[in-house]
């Protein structure tokens, strides 16, 4: 939306948040500078779901493999084959 940091800048993303927090709909936010945000907004205990995750949050909405969890499935794998 903006550098909200600086004030000129700052109302689109605050009216955002704002919009983000009133709505009945389940609210996910997530990365640090989101996060941050929505803290200046005064709106971050009105948020459903928030993921300090950043880019690892990204990658898992959209779709994309995380590997950490690849890497746990294929341990998983792993042991199953052993009989462990």
């Amino acid at each position: 939306m903006g550098i909200f940091e600086e004030d000129k800048f700052s109302l689109g993303t605050k009216a955002v948040a704002e919009l983000i927090s009133e709505s009945e709909a389940y609210s996910v936010i997530g990365g640090g500078d989101t996060i941050a945000a929505a803290a200046q907004a005064k709106v971050l205990d009105s948020i459903n779901y928030v993921s300090t995750a950043g880019g690892a949050f990204l990658n898992y909405l959209e779709g994309k493999p995380l590997p950490a969890l690849l890497a746990l499935e294929e341990k998983a794998l792993e042991s199953k084959k052993k009989g462990t």
